[in-house]
């Protein structure tokens, strides 16, 4: 049984291109991917969004094309 720490705050790691610009946003809590994840195009540019939640992916990822333009 795992105990639940309500005081544990989300932290937040991010990962970069060479070029230093931000390539993934993610969000932990105990260790595991919880809240919302966004990767981004070389140009700074959404590249998906996805929802977590202990660790499991919630939802469909929604996914852009390197001029920011929605998937279908």
């Amino acid at each position: 049984m795992r105990i639940f720490n309500f005081f544990e705050k989300p932290k937040i790691e991010k990962e970069f291109y060479e070029n230093g610009k931000l390539k993934i946003e993610a969000t932990y809590k105990s260790e595991k991917k919880n809240g919302v994840e966004k990767g981004y195009h070389e140009n700074g540019k959404l590249k998906y969004k996805a929802h977590w939640i202990d660790g499991k992916q919630d939802g469909e990822v929604i996914s852009f094309d390197e001029d920011g333009i929605l998937i279908l």
